[in-house]
């Protein structure tokens, strides 16, 4: 048996601390941002220092196959950098339940 996926986003009104939620969502992304900077810097930092021939490193070309993984980080980068505004999409076009419909339905199922 296969469970249903999770969804992406948190049930509820995401809480926000800064005095405007767009401010706040720029912020979430930027940090998002960072951190695929930093990730980035030192993957290259561990190839400046493991290269013997920059040169090589400089005329490389990447074949069929390196740029599909590539694109595909590429796209994984993407969606971490904007998932905070793909999670309020979700929450407004899939609206969680009212409490008070989920009691009545939990105080039904026992019948």
């Amino acid at each position: 048996m296969s469970l249903p996926p999770l969804p992406r986003a948190a049930r509820g009104e995401r809480p926000f601390f800064l005095p405007d939620a767009d401010v706040e969502r720029l912020l979430n992304m930027v940090v998002a941002l960072t951190g695929e900077v930093c990730r980035l810097e030192d993957r290259l930092d561990r190839l400046e220092r493991t290269s013997a021939d920059p040169a090589t490193l400089a005329g490389w070309a990447p074949d069929a196959e390196a740029s599909a993984e590539r694109a595909e980080r590429r796209a994984a980068v993407i969606d971490r950098v904007f998932r905070i505004l793909e999670a309020d999409a979700e929450r407004v076009l899939n609206p969680p339940e009212p409490m008070d419909q989920v009691m009545r339905r939990l105080a039904g199922a026992g019948e």
